[in-house]
């Protein structure tokens, strides 16, 4: 298997248009199988008039494809604190998602800020 249950994910799902909804998932993986990973954690949504990544309030549990063209999926630390995890910029302005503790993923991709 290519991800195991207790592996933490970082999930972005790539945009079609300029105009989708930017969203990520940070969590847990609970089950696995060949093609499918169930994951319990918090979904961010893009906001365009804060310039900011919001995080939902409630834990959520998902579904996610591993076979899926459309997503790209991250490992992350297992000490990551998911319950913690937030947006920020850092010192050389990339967009990052923290615990604000021991983990810290810079998310960019080909140098964009967002």
């Amino acid at each position: 298997m290519v991800i195991k249950p207790g592996e933490k994910v970082h999930v972005m799902q790539r945009r079609a248009f300029e105009t989708d909804v930017r969203r990520h998932f940070i969590g847990e993986v609970t089950a696995a199988s060949d093609c499918a990973m169930r994951v319990i954690g918090y979904a961010f949504v893009y906001d365009k008039v804060t310039n900011q990544y919001v995080r939902r309030l409630e834990r959520r549990e998902r579904m996610v494809s591993l076979v899926s063209g459309s997503l790209i999926i991250k490992i992350i630390s297992p000490n990551a604190k998911i319950e913690k995890a937030s947006y920020v910029f850092d010192k050389d302005s990339h967009l990052c998602v923290t615990d604000g503790e021991t983990f810290t993923l810079d998310i960019n991709e080909f140098g964009a800020n967002h």
